[in-house]
């Protein structure tokens, strides 16, 4: 096998990260005491959304099979995703770029 990344695997880690991170950023506005209002304005909701989705997609990518399974295998270990630097980069670019996201709304909500 060729040295370098294997895109494929990269790209369906990194929808099925963003699938996930959506739902966790969906997970962190859920309503309070029962009340169904949203703790952040409906203006940065999809900003607020699309920063978690960021997140979740660039860790999947970097971490492949082991970060869905864990330490949970029981014959076979998980492969991780085969990196060349350039895969590695977008990982580690989405990652940050979304976790900047979600921290400039949370700010931008705070001092609003």
């Amino acid at each position: 096998m060729k040295p370098g990344a294997d895109w494929l695997a990269w790209a369906l880690q990194f929808v099925a990260g963003a699938i996930a991170g959506l739902l966790l950023g969906l997970a962190f506005l859920g309503s309070r005491n029962g009340l169904r209002s949203f703790w952040l304005g409906t203006d940065l909701i999809p900003a607020f959304l699309s920063g978690w989705a960021l997140v979740g997609a660039g860790l999947a990518s970097w971490h492949g099979d082991r970060l869905w399974l864990g330490q949970s295998f029981r014959v076979v270990r998980p492969d991780g995703v085969t990196h060349s630097r350039t895969s590695r980069i977008a990982s580690l670019t989405a990652a940050v770029a979304g976790g900047l996201v979600v921290a400039r709304v949370t700010l931008l909500h705070l001092e609003s």
